[in-house]
């Protein structure tokens, strides 16, 4: 049996790919943050210092054709990250510390930048998203006089606008946006929780719900689909000593907010991005109440996961391993984004213990995920006996 599942389906092994994105002479590491919709350019930040907060860091733009290039600061300031990209990679958001707060750009190669306005004269204003089209830009922003920040939305025809909160003098983000601008998701911090939200200029902000209905233990909405229906994220859910654990989720009109499981041994798990259908989603998983940092992984122990609809969610680094990915040196800190159609992912890691970007590319359709699971393990299993 183990002879012929390897003859039988070689190229299914063969088409999975992991590989290190690369660093500049004039750096010490690479983080990744967006890859565009067509999985060919990646986007991140470049830095020769230890630590995020140094000034010493700038915009480093990866495609197939060219590698790994420094476009610079783009801002004048001497620093820059790059944020996210539309369908095509055409149109980067980047953003910069610069006396008094943080700022935001949309980026193009023909037209140079273009500084996202202050909502109410505030000073901080935060890009967290772009949509496949490139024309809207969402993330959250500071005003003057009230607490906390706002979700807000940006496009070349309105301007930039707040999408509110639920309540009054809260605070409120948003993280993700569709292809055509159309569809908004964040979360709003409130009395009594954070609630998941979803926004359209029809209805406004929708709250999604939340897997508990015991007080404090609220939700987020990290990711949405390309077409707005389906949008994951995470809620907060009752723990041993009184403490709190978090659930990955996946909401949509017809089925409301689900639970995605947990990766065995690990009692919390976070989505944080869908690809277009639902089919594929990825996240993190720690042990208990910790937090998570793209670059940094977890503050208790975890690691990424991705997730099916029929293999539910797998441990990333053993995913890769049962496709015959040699992972020597990598320790695998989160998933940082996902082409349209999830069959290509980037992320951070430590290799060899400094931080580097990497991308995965050919992971399977869904339903080809448990037949070439079963297959892997068995392979494994038969290399082992060789050994033996």
């Amino acid at each position: 049996m183990t002879i012929v599942l390897g003859l039988s389906y070689p190229h299914l092994y063969a088409e999975i790919s992991f590989f290190n994105l690369g660093l500049l002479p004039t750096h010490s590491r690479f983080s990744v943050g967006a890859i565009s919709g067509d999985g060919t350019t990646v986007v991140g930040y470049g830095s020769n210092e230890a630590s995020f907060s140094s000034p010493n860091y700038s915009v480093l733009r990866w495609r197939h054709d060219t590698g790994l290039v420094n476009l610079g600061p783009l801002n004048g300031s001497g620093s820059g990250t790059g944020y996210g990209l539309n369908f095509s990679g055409s149109v980067m958001t980047s953003g910069s510390w610069e006396s008094p707060g943080y700022y935001s750009y949309r980026w193009t190669e023909e037209g140079g930048q273009q500084r996202l306005p202050n909502l109410e004269a505030g000073v901080n204003v935060i890009a967290k998203g772009i949509s496949g089209d490139g024309q809207t830009i969402i993330g959250s922003a500071s005003t003057v006089g009230i607490e906390g920040s706002r979700a807000f939305l940006w496009n070349s025809s309105v301007g930039i606008r707040s999408l509110g909160t639920f309540g009054t003098n809260f605070s409120s983000e948003a993280r993700d946006i569709n292809y055509d601008g159309s569809v908004v998701v964040g979360s709003s911090i409130e009395t009594g929780g954070e609630k998941a939200f979803r926004w359209t200029l029809e209805n406004g902000l929708q709250d999604l719900g939340r897997l508990s209905t015991e007080p404090y233990h609220g939700a987020g909405a990290s990711a949405v689909s390309t077409d707005g229906a389906n949008v994951v994220g995470y809620s907060w859910v009752p723990g041993p000593d009184n403490g709190s654990l978090s659930r990955a989720f996946l909401w949509n009109a017809s089925s409301g907010m689900q639970e995605l499981g947990l990766v065995a041994g690990f009692l919390s798990s976070s989505a944080t991005k869908v690809n277009s259908d639902a089919s594929i989603i990825t996240g993190g998983f720690w042990s208990r109440s910790g937090t998570y940092n793209e670059e940094t992984g977890y503050s208790d122990e975890g690691g990424a996961f991705i997730w099916t609809p029929t293999d539910g969610m797998v441990n990333f680094e053993e995913f890769l391993e049962s496709y015959g990915v040699d992972l020597t040196g990598w320790e695998i800190l989160g998933i940082t984004d996902m082409s349209e159609n999830g069959r290509t992912l980037v992320g951070n890691g430590r290799l060899n213990g400094e931080i580097r970007g990497f991308m995965v590319t050919g992971v399977p359709e869904p339903s080809s995920l448990s037949l070439l699971l079963f297959g892997g393990a068995v392979l494994a299993a038969a290399r082992r006996r060789n050994r033996d």
